[in-house]
């Protein structure tokens, strides 16, 4: 019964969120970095991901670290 009610609220946001959408871009009087979206407003968008900016030189340290600690 729990599950029901859990689906019911969040297809209730997500709905809310479809509505509220395309009304925040297009009545927005500043620029935004890019647009709202659904999943923006819900708070579900993917994460970041990390570059990865590491020189062989310092994976090279890395490995080294990790093979004294284990031995």
């Amino acid at each position: 019964m729990i599950d029901g009610y859990l689906w019911r609220i969040e297809q209730k946001q997500r709905a809310a969120a479809q509505l509220v959408a395309p009304i925040i871009n297009t009545c927005t009087n500043y620029e935004l970095k890019r647009p709202v979206t659904v999943d923006m407003l819900l708070g579900i968008e993917p994460a970041k991901k990390k570059s990865a900016d590491k020189t062989p030189e310092q994976v090279k340290a890395e490995m080294a670290k990790l093979i004294a600690k284990v031995g």
